[in-house]
């Protein structure tokens, strides 16, 4: 086998390895090297970064992995402790083979006597790992369980230890004695690397189960054999975890309320979130004893206790009062009933861990089976277009459309927060925003969630301005919440803004900013932006709000010629300017004693305003710390102010009704705009899409776009149109 396909190899089966440990997980991966002593922390959404950095490495170092991950990144010359773990993927046994490597002689002779003790112990582990001179069995969850509490570490820690104890008390009685380390913190050795204590051997896994455990039934399981005092006899005879424990009592609740929440969340996605934020029984055509159930179902995945289970059902939408009727001769309300239900269906269902090989085969049926075993009636979707149906889309301010985002973006200090502020306050009090650029309207409800400042700036900023606002604003402060409450690449954060959003039923929801927003997800990153982008626009189409995102301008050196900001401006992943339909920038500019903001739509499926610019005088201070926000709007010809704009208006003025070519617009203008500058500001309206182009080549002809075409009278008649 050639030096490549080696490294090739190699590198697949770290990243197997890699994704069956940390896929879902949040948090810092930690890798760790020998000789150096050094640690490298990747992003749990770089696992393919970080295997190709393992695999680099594999030739010359000893690599290990920590079986948590950590809450940040903590530095070359740092590990981490207990303290720092985030989350844990599973559990996992380290048994030592006796070699010259370990100088205790109680242990296993030979791979094949660990394998053999490893396949009488009363849990299948997910997979073995040869680590060189020992092995390692995993024992991984359903899905990963987050840490964040010292209760919840110190409860993890209690499992592992717990799993390290089983094995050592069944190992007693071949003589053994093997690591009594149960630390959350501890590392293991990487597959597709090499244990170079002595000869390089490589780090391979020899044994595949696919086995995975709800995380209850695994702490049960582990808590019952090691109380039983018979144990090391049993398992001399051959017995199995759930031959000790059969009939046994039901376990005790071990998690919190809100990692019960954030189980049920994580395994039933969008079924729990409509069920419990929204009381939907729609799934259930309306039943709503089946959805109660079915919700008491969720909690009882991760928890036995009734007291809990129906503490956390008092908290959804679904409750009423029928819940504490009673509904039995014996006094036992509905909702007592509905609880034990879902327990026993729950310990059922989880007795035995999930695995590969009970999996079933699917089988191949057609549409009209699965409609008619009561799925989604997919042939109801199918509608036939209008092409004379007229459209109108709802604009709020005349600048925003309800059901879709809007990006409202700028360099640092331009002023896109303030001016988002002012519109929010403007809206909430039934004024007409911007000292009456746009059309008043009746008060709206606003959700702002403002990551960028805290509460006493924003409070000191609507103090010193006086701007008015009314009831129906509602500011919530991320930065202020610390952690991941409103992150919305987090599944809470989501989860979080998605009930507010329920809950207040806003016209418009503002999110301040983007970047701010995002914990952990790739800014650059088109694959990690979009599913953000489409969470936007969930909570834009089903509430029938304008969802507003700031976000910043992408770095770029700009020359002295002030060239205006253009869709290619925006931060980050192309395709946040490509997937929304409406972008706006704003741009800023020093003027004597005041300081100008401008606002300019550079993308729009709808009609939108002219260009306009509002104003903020400086040094008119209230006091020693904040100025007077006053807003003026500013007398604005717009498009006038660069050569640039002066070729838009001559093509919105002189070529409304038919084709042309940069040609022609060379020559009504008759030299006073370079073919330079008359290129450039075609190419701005083809991006902003107020014009199309019909073919290509030196004779390249443009049509207008009835956008376009509404746009070139004044901002009122493209307002209103």
């Amino acid at each position: 086998m050639s030096c490549a396909t080696q490294k090739e190899k190699r590198l697949a089966e770290i990243r197997e390895f890699l994704g069956d440990l940390f896929d879902g997980v949040e948090g810092f991966v930690l890798i760790w090297t020998l000789p150096d002593r050094k640690s490298r922390f990747f992003r749990s959404s770089k696992i393919d970064e970080a295997a190709e950095w393992i695999n680099a490495q594999a030739e010359t170092k000893d690599i290990y992995v920590g079986i948590g991950t950590r809450e940040m990144n903590l530095g070359a010359e740092r590990r981490g402790g207990t303290d720092d773990v985030a989350e844990l993927s599973g559990l996992v046994l380290d048994l030592d083979i006796a070699s010259h490597c370990h100088s205790r002689a109680n242990l296993p002779a030979t791979e094949k006597e660990a394998t053999d003790f490893l396949s009488e112990l009363p849990l299948e582990p997910s997979f073995v790992v040869h680590s060189g001179h020992g092995l390692q069995a995993w024992f991984l969850y359903e899905r990963p369980i987050p840490v964040p509490t010292k209760s919840q570490k110190d409860r993890a820690q209690e499992m592992l230890k717990g799993l390290v104890d089983l094995a050592n008390r069944q190992a007693e009685a071949r003589g053994w004695k093997f690591d009594s380390v149960g630390e959350l913190a501890r590392v293991m050795r990487i597959p597709g690397t090499f244990n170079r204590k002595s000869d390089p051997i490589p780090v391979k896994v020899t044994r595949r189960s696919g086995s995975r455990y709800n995380p209850i039934f695994l702490e049960e399981k582990i808590r019952e054999a090691l109380r039983d005092k018979n144990v090391t006899a049993g398992l001399q005879q051959g017995s199995t975890m759930r031959d000790l424990v059969e009939g046994g009592s039901s376990m005790d609740a071990h998690f919190d309320d809100d990692i019960v929440l954030l189980f049920a969340r994580k395994k039933y996605k969008e079924d729990f979130t409509s069920q419990f934020y929204k009381g939907d029984s729609s799934r259930f055509s309306g039943d709503d004893s089946r959805a109660d159930l079915s919700l008491c179902r969720m909690f009882a995945s991760s928890s036995d206790d009734p007291a809990q289970i129906d503490r956390l059902f008092r908290q959804s939408a679904l409750m009423r009062p029928k819940w504490d009727e009673k509904h039995t001769a014996d006094g036992l309300t509905y909702g007592q009933m509905t609880v034990g239900k879902a327990i026993a269906s729950a310990r059922e269902s989880r007795e035995m861990p999930k695995t590969a090989h009970n999996s079933t085969r699917m089988e191949e049926i057609s549409v009209r089976q699965i409609l008619g075993k009561g799925g989604t009636d997919i042939l109801s979707c199918l509608k036939k277009p209008a092409p004379d149906m007229a459209i109108r889309t709802n604009m709020i301010a005349g600048l925003f459309p309800r059901g879709h985002v809007s990006i409202l973006f700028g360099e640092p200090g331009s002023g896109k927060s303030l001016i988002a502020q002012r519109l929010a306050c403007d809206l909430s009090a039934g004024l007409s925003p911007f000292g009456g650029y746009c059309l008043s309207e009746d008060p709206m409800k606003i959700l702002f969630l403002e990551a960028d400042c805290a509460s006493n700036l924003i409070n000191e900023r609507l103090r010193s301005s006086r701007w008015e606002y009314g009831k129906g604003l509602d500011f919530v402060y991320p930065l202020e919440s610390l952690g991941w409450d409103f992150c919305i690449d987090q599944e809470r954060g989501r989860d979080n803004i998605l009930a507010l959003a329920e809950q207040t039923k806003p016209d418009l929801v503002v999110m301040d900013t983007l970047s701010s927003l995002t914990g952990k997800a790739d800014e650059i990153s088109n694959s990690e932006m979009r599913p953000l982008f489409k969470f936007a626009m969930g909570i834009a189409s089903r509430q029938n709000a304008a969802v507003l995102v700031i976000h910043h301008a992408r770095k770029f050196k700009r020359d002295d010629s002030g060239k205006p900001l253009t869709l290619s401006d925006v931060s980050g992943a192309g395709m946040l300017g490509r997937l929304s339909g409406n972008v706006m920038a704003v741009e800023t500019r020093e003027h004597d004693d005041r300081k100008i903001f401008t606002l300019r739509t550079v993308k729009s499926w709808w009609p939108y305003p002219n260009e306009f610019s509002l104003e903020v005088a400086k040094g008119c201070w209230e006091d020693d710390t904040f100025p007077k926000l006053d807003m003026k709007l500013l007398e604005h010809n717009p498009g006038k102010t660069t050569k640039g704009g002066l070729v838009r208006d001559t093509v919105l003025n002189e070529f409304r009704d038919s084709e042309f070519t940069r040609r022609e617009v060379e020559l009504v203008l008759n030299g006073v705009a370079s073919e330079r500058t008359i290129r450039g500001a075609l190419s701005e309206m083809v991006e902003r899409g107020e014009l199309t182009q019909v073919n290509f080549g030196i004779s390249t002809r443009y049509r207008l776009n009835q956008m376009g075409a509404d746009s070139a009278g004044n901002g009122e008649t493209a307002l209103n149109a």
